[in-house]
């Protein structure tokens, strides 16, 4: 007695079981009996209309899953979509009160007329694996064909704006067997379906409009329908931005900070080459994400084509600017021209320098020469005067005590004076051409200076008008 209810209970279950699988043995049965019914006497090469000149109408309903990757230099668009279509087929419709409310069905790709449907600009070799997908037939004759693609195909780009460009690529679909006459096209959306859509790293998707278009090609009269599904799509520039364009940016703040540093330091030629080989791999690398076209130049390689020639010019001036600041010590004097430009640059590019001193030598240098000649001169003729006395005096001197040793004290005297003369001479000579060679350096080295601020701010001036043009650039809408 106590087992009772532990028996019954299983004997619940078995019944239970047993009621389920009758149900569905006998469910599928109806099926099966249906599906042999439906493709008896079909066949699937012939268009699922009673009327011969009645078209399928064949609706295309496109959900874009993901943009897999756009290859630049092979300007082509790698995306996973969702296709659906569906159409009615006359033949496939029966009474579901006949097959215990069985109103739906999945029947084998094989097994049905399907429309031959393709994307017209795919650029893939391998041929598209979509005939082991099920298509859902309901009992009033609709067909709904369900199935992924993942579809290369190709797309025209505009680099002109790269990395800030948008661009526009289509994805063509239509038969390829059949004509407008046979098979009539129609988008079910206005545009694509991004419910599930997964968002991409580097590009960011605007809009997706499908548009159903009816176009005549060379080889037919008739017209042939297509389904175009337009995908516009805008480059996030942030990468870009942090691996390239501030890079440059940076590269470029350092050549122009190299007229800030001395010449004298040795280093200012050295660092424009250093500069230009840098941005030249950057160049290389903008290269790399581009295109191989002679349409366009991107509007990057333009800016670094530009900030390379501004640092190689830089270079030269670089170059330029050292042999100023040396070139006094040939020799040679600054010309009156570029002196008077260097004062009036200096005053306005607020460069410290003697400028008195200078103007002072400008103007008077004749006159400091003839003093200078003058003091020589005089000291000279005091040299001599010192002679003729030490003479007179030496001649007293013999008279009132003659001897032989006095004339020669007086040869000897003579002597000394003559010497002491030439070497105050060569002294007074050697401190003029130290004192000449001295302000040769100072002005040339004033000149480099000058110029040195004045090509900085100049490229300055040019650096931050460069830049901005490129991050203000945008394509239009």
């Amino acid at each position: 007695m106590e087992h009772m209810p532990v028996r019954s209970l299983y004997l619940i279950y078995i019944a239970m079981l047993s009621v389920f699988l009758w149900k569905q043995v006998h469910c599928s049965k109806q099926e099966y009996d249906l599906k042999v019914k439906l493709k008896h006497h079909y066949d699937t090469s012939v268009l699922p209309v009673r009327n011969f000149n009645d078209a399928v109408q064949v609706y295309i309903d496109i959900s874009l899953k993901q943009i897999v990757e756009l290859d630049e230099r092979e300007q082509a668009l790698l995306v996973a979509l969702w296709m659906r279509l569906s159409w009615q087929d006359e033949y496939f419709t029966w009474s579901p009160t006949d097959y215990q409310n069985l109103s739906r069905v999945h029947m084998k790709s094989s097994d049905i007329w399907i429309p031959d449907i393709i994307p017209y600009n795919d650029i893939r070799e391998e041929e598209k694996d979509i005939d082991k997908y099920l298509v859902a037939v309901n009992s009033t004759g609709h067909v709904q064909y369900l199935y992924p693609l993942l579809l290369k195909s190709s797309c025209k780009l505009d680099v002109t704006y790269f990395p800030f460009d948008r661009q526009k690529c289509k994805l063509i679909f239509g038969s390829w067997g059949y004509d407008g006459t046979k098979i009539s096209l129609t988008n079910l959306k206005p545009s694509a379906d991004l419910t599930n859509y997964l968002k991409h790293g580097e590009w960011l998707l605007l809009d997706s409009p499908t548009k159903t278009n009816v176009k005549y090609y060379s080889c037919c009269p008739e017209p042939y329908h297509d389904v175009t599904l337009t995908i516009h799509i805008e480059r996030r520039a942030l990468y870009f931005l942090f691996n390239l364009i501030l890079p440059c940016i940076f590269a470029l703040s350092v050549t122009v900070l190299g007229f800030y540093l001395p010449a004298e330091s040795g280093e200012k030629v050295s660092l424009g080459v250093t500069v230009l080989l840098t941005l030249t791999v950057f160049l290389l690398l903008v290269a790399e994400r581009t295109p191989p076209q002679s349409e366009v130049i991107p509007l990057i390689s333009l800016y670094f084509g530009v900030i390379i020639v501004m640092v190689a010019i830089s270079t030269i001036l670089s170059v330029i600017i050292v042999h100023i600041h040396y070139k006094g010590s040939s020799g040679a004097m600054v010309p009156a021209c570029l002196r008077k430009v260097t004062i009036q640059l200096s005053r306005i590019l607020c460069v410290k320098a003697n400028v008195k001193s200078i103007r002072i030598n400008n103007e008077n240098h004749d006159n400091d020469n003839s003093i200078k000649e003058k003091s020589v001169e005089n000291g000279i003729e005091g040299i001599e005067q010192g002679l003729r006395l030490g003479s007179v005096y030496l001649s007293q001197k013999t008279v009132n005590q003659p001897s032989n040793p006095a004339s020669t004290d007086k040869d000897k005297i003579h002597v000394y004076l003559k010497g002491i003369h030439a070497i105050m001479k060569k002294m007074d000579n050697r401190q003029k051409l130290k004192e000449e060679e001295n302000l040769r350096n100072f002005e040339w080295t004033l000149v480099a200076k000058v110029f040195d601020k004045l090509f900085l701010f100049i490229f300055s001036a040019l650096s931050i008008v460069i830049t901005l043009s490129l991050l203000v650039r945008r394509p239009p809408d």
